[in-house]
C-alpha cells in the first residue's frame, strides 16, 4: 500500500487498493518534496517514476538527504525513471507502463504538454485514459499534479480526470503549515488537516523541533 510517512496525511488518505488512482496536487514545491519522500518510502520492491518535464527530474541530493533522515536504504535498481517530452510521448509512455513489471507507479505532471488553447484541451482525456489503464492493470498509482490553469480548486486535467481519480488531495501552504484537503474519496467526506512543513523531511512525519506558540492553542 502506498504511504507518505506523514501520519496526518496517511490517515486522511486512508487505505488505497491497488486499482485506485490517488492524486496529490497544489503548491508545486510541496508536491515535489512529497514526491521525493514517497519515492524513498515506497522504493522497496521497485517504483517507476514517469516524468514529463524537460529540464528537471528526481533530485539526487534531495533523495540522498531524505534517505538519511528517513533511515531508508535503496539501490539504483529500485527506482526506474521514464521521461516524456511531448503529449504524444506521454500517452505512449502511459500505455507502456501498464505492461511494465513494476507494481508501484508515480506519474509526475502528466498534463504539462496539453495544448494551452481551450478548444484543444480535449487531448487531456487521452492522458487520463492512459492513467486509468495503468490502474486497471492492478498497479499502485500516485499522481503528482498541478493546479488547473482554469482555477485553483481543481487539478489539471479537466472533468474526465476529476471523475477518474479515486482519492484526490490538495496541498496548500499556510502560515501554520501545509493544509491537506481531501477533495474526493469514495469512502470519506471532505475534510482537511494541517501538518508542519518539517514533516515533509522528518523521519516520523511529526514535528520534532520547537513548537510555535499558536500550535499549543
Amino acid at each position: 500500500m502506498l504511504v507518505t510517512g506523514i501520519t496526518e496525511l496517511d490517515e486522511l488518505m486512508g487505505y488505497i487498493p491497488s486499482d485506485w488512482l490517488v492524486e496529490f496536487y497544489g503548491d508545486w514545491k510541496i508536491v515535489n518534496i512529497l514526491l521525493h519522500r514517497m519515492v524513498i518510502l515506497n522504493a522497496k520492491g521497485g517504483v517507476l517514476v514517469a516524468y514529463t518535464q524537460k529540464h528537471v527530474g528526481l533530485d539526487p541530493s534531495l533523495l540522498k538527504k531524505l534517505s538519511r533522515r528517513l533511515e531508508k536504504t535503496w539501490s539504483k535498481g529500485d527506482v526506474l525513471l521514464a521521461r516524456a517530452f511531448k503529449v504524444e510521448d506521454t500517452i505512449e509512455l502511459l500505455s507502456k507502463i501498464s505492461m511494465a513489471s513494476q507494481k508501484r507507479v508515480f506519474v509526475v505532471d502528466p498534463y504539462l504538454h496539453i495544448p494551452r488553447t481551450p478548444e484543444k484541451y480535449y487531448v487531456a482525456t487521452k492522458v487520463t485514459a492512459g492513467l486509468r489503464k495503468i490502474a486497471r492493470a492492478g498497479k499502485e498509482v500516485a499522481i503528482f499534479n498541478r493546479i488547473s490553469r482554469y482555477g485553483y480548486l481543481r487539478p489539471e486535467g479537466g472533468n474526465y480526470h476529476h471523475h477518474s481519480i479515486h482519492v484526490m488531495i490538495r496541498l496548500w501552504p499556510t502560515k501554520y503549515g501545509v493544509r491537506a484537503t481531501l477533495i474526493k474519496h469514495p469512502l470519506k467526506t471532505t475534510e482537511s488537516v494541517i501538518f508542519p512543513y518539517s514533516s515533509l523531511t522528518a523521519a516520523s512525519g511529526r514535528w520534532s523541533g520547537q513548537r510555535r506558540l499558536i500550535e499549543w492553542f
